[in-house]
This record gives C-alpha cells, sequence and structure tokens, in this order.
C-alpha cells in the first residue's frame, strides 16, 4: 500500500481499535499522505450487530482482536473496547473507487470470514487482482467460519484457492484465476490515474493506486 500511495495511489486504511488508528493518523499527518483515508471501524458481516467488543493485547497491539475470537480476550483483567462496526459492501457505497483495488490485505486475527462475508458484493462485482490474507483455522472455527469456507468464498470470487490448507495457520498470496482480465478491468477502471489497493488488519487498510 505504501508504494501505491507513493505513487499516487489512493490508499484506504481502515483500523478497528482506536488507540492503534491514533498512532495511524500520526503517521499519516507526519509523512504528508494526502492519497491515506483511515477508517476507525471494524469490519464483519451484515448479520453483526452496529459495534461489537474489541480486546486489546497489551504486549503486541496488533494482535487484538474481537472479543471470543482468542481464548485470552475472555481473561479477567484483559482491556476491552467498543468499537463500531461497518461491512465492505458499505463502505463500496460511500467509496465507489475501492472498484479498482489492485492489491489486497487482509489480517484480522480470526475474523477474515466474517468480514468476507461482508464483502459479498465486491468479490462479485470488483474483486481484487491481489489477496493477501491470514487464515487461522483455530480462530476461523471460533467465529463461525472455518477455513474450508473461507476458501469456498475466495474460489467463489475467482481466486485460485489451491494453496490453502487446513490444518496450519498461515499468509497465503492468492491473485485472482483470470489474472489478466482482471488487471484490464482495473487498468480501463482507473485510466491514467494509479490502481488500488486494500489491506485489512485488525486494521483494515485500502488502497487505491
Amino acid at each position: 500500500a505504501s508504494f501505491l500511495a507513493s505513487r499516487g495511489g489512493r490508499v484506504f486504511s481502515i483500523e478497528a481499535m482506536p488507540s492503534i488508528a491514533e498512532h495511524l493518523r500520526a503517521g499519516i499527518v507526519e509523512n504528508g499522505l494526502q492519497n491515506v483515508d483511515l477508517y476507525n471501524y471494524a469490519i464483519s458481516d451484515p448479520s453483526a450487530k452496529d459495534d461489537l467488543v474489541m480486546a486489546l493485547q497489551p504486549w503486541n497491539k496488533g494482535g487484538s482482536a474481537v472479543e471470543g475470537n482468542k481464548p485470552w480476550t475472555l481473561t479477567s483483567g484483559t482491556t476491552k473496547v467498543r468499537v463500531p462496526l461497518t461491512t465492505l459492501d458499505s463502505m463500496l457505497d460511500s467509496e465507489p473507487e475501492l472498484r479498482n483495488v489492485l492489491v489486497a490485505k487482509m489480517d484480522i486475527e480470526g475474523n477474515e470470514g466474517r468480514a468476507l462475508k461482508g464483502a459479498t458484493r465486491l468479490l462479485r462485482e470488483a474483486p481484487p487482482c491481489y489477496l493477501m490474507i491470514e487464515l487461522q483455522p483455530q480462530w476461523l472455527v471460533r467465529t463461525g467460519t472455518p477455513v474450508e469456507e473461507v476458501g469456498r468464498i475466495l474460489s467463489d470470487a475467482g481466486y485460485d484457492v489451491s494453496q490453502i490448507q487446513s490444518t496450519h495457520p498461515q499468509t497465503y498470496r492468492l491473485q485472482q484465476r483470470d489474472l489478466a482480465a482482471c488487471l484490464a478491468r482495473v487498468a480501463a477502471a482507473v485510466g491514467k490515474s494509479a490502481p488500488a489497493a486494500l489491506a485489512t488488519s485488525t486494521v483494515l487498510e485500502a488502497a487505491q493506486l
């Protein structure tokens, strides 16, 4: 995303944890990144409520997760924060440039499956050409979206999912099976402008190149 942003691409960054979002916002201002938009939301599916509870992992804030997604999030004394929810399809209504995403990254500590379920229209109409996604089978089961189901969602969206395993946590670098057609679609959409990139973690970052 930073590479694309440096070449004029737009970056959509979505971060659930307010404290992390503050650090991101400070970095955006300090580096003068006028084409980076930061959203302080959690990403989920349409069935979720208007907000949810996030648990802060003090020794690794990037590992913070939705309450219940990881065993430690239920322990007493853990700092909890209630954050607003949205879906990628809802963002698509207000940010049509998300249709021009070239590269996407999703790493939301077990909530990847639910986030994908909230992106059915985006994945059907304009899936990113490349997708980096972290899949942790144990966490995905806890959220009701086993890795096999996530694989089916991604396959139906046109991605080559042959490398996805159901037993080991791993970050996968996927691409559209018809990559040439996807690249042509994005190029036609942006014209002389730069394409886009989408990245998610407890944060979701998306960039338009």
